[in-house]
């Protein structure tokens, strides 16, 4: 029985043996006893590099911080969305879910489309990867249209006929019951070449994947233009060869289709899992993704006096007897000057809420902040040396101003909003520069004051 539900992440998932279906507001989803049997198993798993599930209890399990897609072989389709809000995941929720994740996906894998109100619309009413295979096979397209790139190789074979150079060592050594082959060499002019390789290998995956007929006819199309292809026998040696061959001309019609064909064949997507059976998931950790999107909007910001790095440089927090450094940190985004450590920010991917109450109805002055996070940016603050640490949420109507935290006379804590809204993030990035120039200021303010 096929099924297409829809999940938030941190929701949970339960067995019904009778119907299926998602809740209102995205948090529980019920589905059939053959792909919660797939699900349970995975779970209980403990060796599993990637956990993406497990049990809450014996009846439950919960899908973790992960984005995408999850499918199983009884044709259940698990698409799981970002928690952006607390609202309803009705009709406009879905929507707008899918339009912040894909517009991450686009800005930290660089897919580089023209987005036009009808490609928009298709987002909105489409699970997160039967838009990207669309968008694959659009490029794939392009690439037939312009022509597929063939070139001549070098080919040595066996055969009943004549053909280019004898090699004469080879065949004075025939036993006499072969004699009648011919040992070759001769160059052949063919599509088999890495980058064809890989589409190809790309077109039989995802012709598994969709359940969309629109994509499936296209796939059959475009299969039969790569038909003489091979599929390629190692992702990671062909993608090597097609690195090698962008210096090459002719080949420039074929760069649009590579951040996809990546994202498709998992070599930048380690949550891209298979099996025996029929399933496959297609995931992404939202703690990462968040990060390297903020990270990707902050730097086209960025002046040429400051520098942003991810997660370098990294110190020990502490060194053992010998005197080596053990506990690396690694804070997420580092802004240096002239080399030197100025700022440390680090990003969350949680809905932040600064209206949070206790239970006598006092407002939180922690505003909600985990105690783990103020420790880490302290040991973040000494040991880079800096004299500001910033923390960065995403956006929503119960987080939207700054916050501040002071630890000491030499440490402040900024925490600071970030918005996924397309029309606002110009105003974010400004803000959060702002913030920190503010902060620089105020640093040399008080280092001539000490001077």
């Amino acid at each position: 029985m096929s099924s297409n539900l829809y999940l938030r992440e941190w929701g949970h998932v339960i067995y019904s043996g009778t119907a299926v279906g998602s809740d209102i507001k995205g948090n529980t989803i019920a589905i059939s006893k053959v792909a919660w049997n797939e699900l349970a198993i995975y779970a209980s798993n403990e060796a599993t590099k990637y956990q993406y599930i497990d049990f809450k209890n014996a009846t439950t399990l919960r899908i973790k911080n992960f984005v995408g897609v999850i499918a199983t072989s009884d044709g259940t389709q698990i698409e799981i969305l970002p928690k952006i809000s607390e609202q309803q995941l009705d009709e406009d929720g879905l929507k707008e879910s899918r339009l912040v994740l894909w517009r991450m996906l686009k800005t930290v894998y660089n897919l580089q489309f023209l987005e036009t109100s009808k490609a928009t619309l298709r987002v909105e009413k489409q699970p997160l990867h039967e838009m990207l295979i669309y968008r694959f096979l659009k490029e794939v397209r392009h690439i037939v249209s312009r022509g597929i790139r063939s070139d001549y190789y070098r080919v040595e074979e066996i055969e009943r006929f004549l053909k280019g150079c004898l090699q004469i060592g080879k065949q004075l050594n025939q036993p006499i019951t072969k004699k009648h082959l011919f040992y070759v060499e001769y160059d052949d002019y063919s599509a088999n070449r890495a980058e064809n390789r890989l589409i190809h290998s790309a077109l039989i995956q995802v012709q598994r994947w969709s359940k969309c007929e629109h994509n499936q006819k296209i796939i059959r199309e475009l299969r039969s233009f790569f038909g003489e292809v091979p599929y390629s026998k190692s992702f990671e040696n062909d993608f090597k060869l097609w690195q090698f061959s962008k210096q090459y001309r002719g080949m420039s019609h074929y760069q649009k289709c590579l951040p996809l064909l990546t994202l498709i064949l998992h070599q930048q997507n380690p949550f891209t899992l298979r099996g025996k059976n029929k399933g496959f998931s297609f995931l992404f950790p939202m703690e990462s993704l968040f990060e390297k999107y903020v990270a990707k909007k902050l730097n086209v910001h960025f002046s040429k006096r400051f520098k942003l790095t991810q997660q370098k440089p990294q110190k020990p927090l502490v060194e053992n007897n010998n005197g080596k450094g053990v506990f690396m940190m690694k804070p997420d985004l580092v802004i240096t000057e002239n080399k030197q450590p100025v700022c440390v920010l680090d990003t969350k991917w949680k809905l932040l809420d600064e209206q949070v109450t206790y239970e006598s109805g006092k407002l939180d002055p922690k505003k909600g902040i985990n105690q783990s996070d103020m420790y880490q940016l302290f040991a973040y603050g000494k040991k880079y040396g800096v004299k500001n640490v910033v923390l960065i949420y995403p956006e929503w109507k119960n987080f939207k101003e700054e916050l501040s935290f002071k630890f000491d006379e030499y440490l402040t804590l900024t925490v600071l909003p970030f918005s996924l809204a397309e029309n606002k993030q110009n105003n974010a990035c400004q803000s959060i520069f702002k913030t920190i120039d503010k902060l620089f200021e105020n640093n040399r303010k008080r280092l001539k004051k000490s001077d």
